[in-house]
């Protein structure tokens, strides 16, 4: 490198946090892991006791609220709107709480149409689906609790559950493993003493 140059590094956190559960799993588990999913787990739970996505959108923590399927023409002379992203949330204040992020997005790919017509799109309209036009006319975004009542509200529920259970085990397995290696560390520590 020459004079002057600055190398610049892009940490991810998801990769930090698993090279610290790799290196030293008990304190990862002690003081990260287990007081973050227990933080996740109410959340999760919440919104799985909904039983509309009115509720849903209701429930949702403030940095997922506007949550959207966005539809769009890819080019002019195009008819088709094709589904090009779900999101428009910020930064979860949780680290497991931003996995709602991941399993509602792959929820949203799933159960939504690839592509919508404008009569589509305006039937959708009539039938009280929230959908905003964006900047131009070529992208619309329907909104997350309008959508999974459209197409799949009983997908949504499970997998909404299948998260809450998968937190539970992770939290089980987080607590037994810092209580199987705290308890090691007592072995040690009176043979200190002796």
């Amino acid at each position: 490198m020459g004079r002057g140059s600055v190398l610049h590094f892009r940490v991810d956190t998801t990769e930090c946090l698993r090279f610290l559960q790799s290196i030293d799993p008990y304190r990862f588990a002690k003081y990260f892991a287990i007081e973050n999913l227990r933080g996740a787990l109410p959340l999760f739970q919440q919104l799985s006791e909904c039983k509309s996505g009115k509720q849903v959108t209701g429930k949702m923590p403030s940095w997922m609220k506007k949550a959207y399927i966005a539809y769009r023409i890819p080019s002019q002379g195009e008819s088709r709107y094709r589904r090009s992203a779900f999101g428009s949330w910020q930064t979860a204040d949780n680290f497991y709480s931003a996995e709602l992020s991941d399993v509602l997005s792959r929820l949203a790919f799933s159960i939504s149409p690839e592509s919508l017509t404008q009569t589509e799109i305006d039937e959708l309209r009539a039938e009280g689906l929230q959908i905003e036009r964006r900047e131009s006319d070529m992208e619309v975004e329907i909104s997350f609790g309008s959508a999974i009542d459209r197409w799949g509200f009983s997908d949504y529920c499970a997998a909404i559950s299948s998260h809450v259970r998968s937190l539970t085990v992770r939290i089980d397995e987080a607590e037994n493993l810092a209580l199987k290696l705290q308890k090691r560390s007592l072995i040690f520590d009176r043979k200190r003493k002796e």
